[in-house]
Parts: C-alpha cells; structure tokens; sequence
C-alpha cells in the first residue's frame, strides 16, 4: 500500500476508533442519565407518598378539631340553659320566701316568723331580703319570752345581719 493509502487508512481506523469511544461515551452517559432518572422518580414517588400521608394528617386533624369545636358550643349552649335555669330558680325562691313572709306576718305566729326569719338570711341574701328579715324580727322582739335582744347577740342564724345598723341596734335593745 502507498504512503497515500496507508493515510487514509490510518484516518478511517483513528475516525471508527473517535466514534466508537464517543459512542462508549455516550452510552455511558445514557446509563447515568437513566439511572438518575430512576432515581429521581423513586424519589418523586416517596415524596408523594409523604404529602399524601401528611395531607390526610392535616384532614384528621381538622376534623378533630371540627368536633372539639362542636363539642364546646354543646358545652357553652348547656353551660347557659343551666345559669339560666339556676337564677330562675333562685329567683323563684327569694319571691317564695317574701311570700311565705307576708302570710306568716299576717298570721301573727312568731315561731313561723322567727323561722322564716332565719330561712331569708340563709345564702348570702340580698339587701331585700335582709331588709325583710329585719321587718320581722322587730315585732318579734315585743312578743313576751320568744326572741329577746341577747338571743339576737349571740345566735349564730343572725350572723349575716351583724354590722347592720338596724340589726345592732335591736341586738342593744334600743
């Protein structure tokens, strides 16, 4: 072969042999580029797998406190009916016992009175009833050997009255 010939030779042999290599190359890098992809899907899927899991986390959460919320509205509503009811009821009772009051003064029997007296200052009374009590037990204190200034003294049923001026002043005698 001429010098010619063996060139063009060499130049084929050196072109398969570049083309080959970057095929090698290329086919390498193919593989890393799949398997990075496989990768990066793997990944992708363990992250929608994650979201999906915490997204059913926030809608269990959300419905707990959906029922926490009806909860305390139950709560708040029933709280009120019952304060309600509980002033109602007391109410009722401080008009029961004004009542009693008037018909047992009208009656004129001083036991019946003395202890209604005592049923008005139970429960912290309010200053009607207070003032009441006191309205009975003047004409009480008139009534021969039933209620006398000491008994009021020292009888603790008349505890809610002491530091009024109108209960120490029937407490002296005055």
């Amino acid at each position: 072969m001429t010098e010619i010939g063996l060139a063009a030779a060499g130049l084929v042999i050196g072109a398969a042999v570049a083309w080959m290599t970057a095929r090698a190359r290329a086919a390498g890098a193919r593989e890393r580029l799949l398997e990075r992809v496989a990768s990066l899907e793997s990944l992708g899927e363990e992250l929608r797998r994650q979201i999906e899991q915490q997204e059913r986390a926030l809608a269990e959460a959300r419905a707990a406190l959906g029922a926490e919320h009806a909860l305390r509205a139950q709560a708040d509503t029933r709280w009120e009916v019952t304060r309600e009811s509980l002033e109602e009821q007391r109410r009722g009772l401080e008009d029961a016992r004004l009542r009693l009051a008037e018909l047992q003064d009208r009656q004129g029997h001083p036991e019946v009175a003395s202890g209604l007296v005592t049923s008005l200052l139970a429960d912290s009374p309010p200053p009607q009833l207070v003032d009441r009590a006191l309205d009975l037990l003047e004409p009480l204190l008139k009534v021969p050997y039933f209620l006398t200034p000491g008994w009021l003294r020292i009888d603790p049923n008349f505890d809610p009255l002491r530091g009024n001026p109108r209960f120490e002043e029937l407490a002296r005698g005055t």
